[in-house]
């Protein structure tokens, strides 16, 4: 299991999965909550380990949870007990489908839109 999630607070401040700084206005409103959760986050990797699923990150579980878990809030409204039954019912199946679809996004930022950039490779 790869467990390489930095710290969020770095210099007094909250940080995403590329350790760009993320202001009060760009946050998700669940942010404060991700120290107190990290736990049944941690916990929820390793079930995914103990089910054969070895590429997941608490940073990667965490914007999942952001993303599309937790799309539509825009406040927090939500207690602590409902964030974690939230993280604890999350599927395996929900999340790697998630990661898929991430990273179709991915490859489709990194192709090449023109030819003359496709000729520039091979020149």
């Amino acid at each position: 299991m790869q467990y390489d999630g930095q710290s969020m607070t770095k210099k007094e401040g909250y940080y995403d999965v590329k350790g760009e700084s993320i202001t009060m206005e760009k946050m998700h409103p669940y942010e404060p909550y991700r120290l107190e959760l990290l736990p049944v986050i941690h916990s929820k990797c390793e079930e995914f380990l103990l089910l054969g699923y070895d590429k997941v990150s608490v940073d990667y579980f965490w914007d999942f949870l952001k993303n599309k878990k937790w799309k539509k809030s825009k406040e927090a409204t939500r207690s602590i007990h409902q964030l974690v039954n939230d993280i604890m019912t999350v599927k395996m199946g929900e999340y790697i489908q998630y990661q898929t679809i991430e990273a179709f996004k991915d490859s489709e930022k990194n192709t090449v839109t023109d030819i003359e950039s496709f000729r520039d490779l091979f020149s």
